[in-house]
């Protein structure tokens, strides 16, 4: 996983998968990840989202996901 991108309310996280699948990023504050996610059913390999409701002053936690058609 690698962030870019980043502003004080933006960061895109990218991360590639060695097969088809779509992407998730859940984020949060703490690594509960209470805050949400973003999401894209788009299936590929290269997978990059951009969470643009961060606040300034907070050190955020990520988890990427990504699952393949048959759900693994």
């Amino acid at each position: 996983m690698v962030t870019s991108n980043v502003t004080t309310s933006s960061v895109m996280v990218s991360w590639t998968t060695d097969e088809n699948a779509d992407s998730r990023v859940d984020y949060g504050l703490t690594s509960s990840f209470e805050i949400g996610s973003v999401y894209s059913a788009v299936f590929s390999t290269t997978h990059a989202l951009t969470i643009r409701t961060l606040s300034s002053g907070g050190t955020y936690h990520f988890r990427v996901r990504s699952q393949d058609r048959c759900g693994n």
